[in-house]
Protein backbone atom coordinates (compact mmCIF):
# COMPACT_ATOMS: atom_id res chain seq x y z
CA UNK A 1 0.00 0.00 0.00
CA UNK A 2 1.35 3.42 -0.93
CA UNK A 3 1.69 5.85 1.92
CA UNK A 4 -0.79 8.70 2.04
CA UNK A 5 0.87 12.14 2.12
CA UNK A 6 -0.73 14.21 4.86
CA UNK A 7 -0.05 17.93 5.30
CA UNK A 8 -0.77 19.36 8.75
CA UNK A 9 -1.28 23.12 9.02
CA UNK A 10 -0.99 24.26 12.63
CA UNK A 11 0.74 27.26 14.21
CA UNK A 12 1.17 25.32 17.46
CA UNK A 13 4.43 23.51 16.73
CA UNK A 14 4.10 21.16 19.70
CA UNK A 15 0.65 19.97 18.67
CA UNK A 16 1.66 19.74 15.01
CA UNK A 17 4.67 17.64 15.98
CA UNK A 18 2.50 15.24 17.98
CA UNK A 19 0.14 14.85 15.01
CA UNK A 20 2.85 14.37 12.41
CA UNK A 21 4.92 11.96 14.52
CA UNK A 22 1.83 9.92 15.40
CA UNK A 23 0.87 9.60 11.75
CA UNK A 24 4.45 8.91 10.65
CA UNK A 25 4.55 6.01 13.12
CA UNK A 26 1.78 4.32 11.14
CA UNK A 27 2.68 2.47 7.92
CA UNK A 28 -0.22 4.04 5.97
CA UNK A 29 0.93 7.65 6.32
CA UNK A 30 3.72 10.10 5.62
CA UNK A 31 3.00 13.39 7.36
CA UNK A 32 4.60 16.82 7.36
CA UNK A 33 3.63 19.90 9.35
CA UNK A 34 3.82 23.57 8.44
CA UNK A 35 3.03 26.53 10.71
CA UNK A 36 1.32 28.78 8.15
CA UNK A 37 -1.43 28.78 5.58
CA UNK A 38 0.86 30.47 3.08
CA UNK A 39 3.41 27.64 3.24
CA UNK A 40 0.62 25.05 3.14
CA UNK A 41 -0.87 26.52 -0.02
CA UNK A 42 2.55 26.54 -1.68
CA UNK A 43 3.02 22.82 -0.87
CA UNK A 44 -0.51 21.90 -2.00
CA UNK A 45 0.25 23.41 -5.41
CA UNK A 46 3.82 22.04 -5.73
CA UNK A 47 3.78 18.62 -4.03
CA UNK A 48 1.67 15.46 -4.19
CA UNK A 49 -0.58 15.82 -1.14
CA UNK A 50 -3.37 13.34 -0.40
CA UNK A 51 -5.00 15.23 2.47
CA UNK A 52 -4.65 18.51 4.37
CA UNK A 53 -5.48 18.86 8.06
CA UNK A 54 -6.08 22.51 9.00
CA UNK A 55 -6.20 23.82 12.56
CA UNK A 56 -8.77 26.62 12.89
CA UNK A 57 -6.27 28.57 14.99
CA UNK A 58 -3.60 29.15 12.34
CA UNK A 59 -2.19 32.62 12.81
CA UNK A 60 -1.26 33.99 9.39
CA UNK A 61 -4.69 33.73 7.75
CA UNK A 62 -8.18 32.59 8.61
CA UNK A 63 -8.61 28.84 8.13
CA UNK A 64 -11.65 29.57 5.93
CA UNK A 65 -9.49 31.61 3.54
CA UNK A 66 -6.94 28.79 3.32
CA UNK A 67 -9.67 26.23 2.68
CA UNK A 68 -11.11 28.41 -0.12
CA UNK A 69 -7.64 28.74 -1.70
CA UNK A 70 -7.11 24.96 -1.51
CA UNK A 71 -10.51 24.41 -3.15
CA UNK A 72 -9.49 26.77 -6.00
CA UNK A 73 -6.15 25.01 -6.46
CA UNK A 74 -7.31 21.38 -6.01
CA UNK A 75 -11.08 21.14 -5.65
CA UNK A 76 -11.21 17.45 -4.75
CA UNK A 77 -8.33 17.36 -2.25
CA UNK A 78 -9.64 15.94 1.06
CA UNK A 79 -9.45 18.41 3.95
CA UNK A 80 -9.98 17.81 7.66
CA UNK A 81 -10.51 20.64 10.13
CA UNK A 82 -9.35 20.85 13.74
CA UNK A 83 -11.77 23.20 15.51
CA UNK A 84 -10.68 25.32 18.43
CA UNK A 85 -10.90 23.51 21.78
CA UNK A 86 -14.52 23.06 22.81
CA UNK A 87 -15.93 24.62 19.62
CA UNK A 88 -17.71 23.27 16.55
CA UNK A 89 -16.64 23.87 12.97
CA UNK A 90 -18.51 26.98 11.74
CA UNK A 91 -21.20 26.34 9.12
CA UNK A 92 -19.53 28.66 6.60
CA UNK A 93 -16.40 26.46 6.80
CA UNK A 94 -18.43 23.23 6.55
CA UNK A 95 -20.14 24.62 3.43
CA UNK A 96 -16.77 24.67 1.66
CA UNK A 97 -16.68 20.89 1.71
CA UNK A 98 -14.63 19.27 4.43
CA UNK A 99 -14.14 15.54 4.67
CA UNK A 100 -13.69 15.27 8.42
CA UNK A 101 -13.27 16.90 11.79
CA UNK A 102 -10.52 16.15 14.25
CA UNK A 103 -11.82 17.52 17.58
CA UNK A 104 -9.52 18.34 20.50
CA UNK A 105 -8.84 16.53 22.71
CA UNK A 106 -8.47 13.17 21.05
CA UNK A 107 -6.70 9.92 21.79
CA UNK A 108 -3.52 9.67 19.68
CA UNK A 109 -4.29 6.00 19.02
CA UNK A 110 -7.46 7.07 17.17
CA UNK A 111 -5.54 9.20 14.64
CA UNK A 112 -4.96 6.49 12.00
CA UNK A 113 -8.65 5.61 11.96
CA UNK A 114 -9.85 9.24 12.02
CA UNK A 115 -7.48 10.38 9.29
CA UNK A 116 -7.89 7.22 7.24
CA UNK A 117 -11.70 7.38 7.02
CA UNK A 118 -11.92 10.33 4.58
CA UNK A 119 -9.28 8.62 2.44
CA UNK A 120 -11.28 5.40 2.27
CA UNK A 121 -8.87 3.49 4.51
CA UNK A 122 -10.34 1.10 7.04
CA UNK A 123 -7.80 1.36 9.84
CA UNK A 124 -8.23 0.33 13.44
CA UNK A 125 -7.53 2.51 16.43
CA UNK A 126 -4.32 1.51 18.16
CA UNK A 127 -4.63 0.17 21.66
CA UNK A 128 -2.65 2.13 24.25
CA UNK A 129 0.31 0.34 25.75
CA UNK A 130 -0.39 -0.83 29.29
CA UNK A 131 1.50 1.17 31.86
CA UNK A 132 3.07 -0.70 34.73
CA UNK A 133 2.25 0.96 38.02
CA UNK A 134 4.04 0.01 41.20
CA UNK A 135 1.70 -0.83 44.02
CA UNK A 136 1.92 1.61 46.91
CA UNK A 137 3.40 0.34 50.14
CA UNK A 138 0.68 -0.55 52.65
CA UNK A 139 -0.06 2.23 55.08
CA UNK A 140 0.61 1.46 58.70
CA UNK A 141 -1.98 2.56 61.17
CA UNK A 142 -0.88 4.69 64.13
CA UNK A 143 -1.86 1.96 66.60
CA UNK A 144 0.22 -0.60 64.75
CA UNK A 145 3.15 1.83 64.66
CA UNK A 146 2.94 2.31 68.44
CA UNK A 147 2.90 -1.44 69.07
CA UNK A 148 5.90 -2.16 66.89
CA UNK A 149 9.15 -1.38 68.72
CA UNK A 150 11.84 0.40 66.74
CA UNK A 151 14.69 -1.78 65.45
CA UNK A 152 17.60 -2.13 67.89
CA UNK A 153 20.42 0.35 67.43
CA UNK A 154 23.67 -1.09 66.20
CA UNK A 155 26.19 -1.44 68.98
CA UNK A 156 29.56 -0.01 68.15
CA UNK A 157 32.63 -1.79 69.27
CA UNK A 158 34.80 0.26 71.57
CA UNK A 159 37.87 1.75 69.87
CA UNK A 160 41.06 -0.30 70.18
CA UNK A 161 43.39 0.74 73.03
Amino acid sequence: MAKQNILIVDSDRGFATILSESLNNHPAFRAAAVPSGEKALQLVVEKPIDMVIIDMGIRDMPAKKLLKAIREAKAKLPVMIIPLMGQEVPDDVKSLGIQGVLPKPFFVGDLPRLVGEPLGLKLKAEEPEPVAVAEPAPKRSREKAKETPPPPAEEKAPPPP
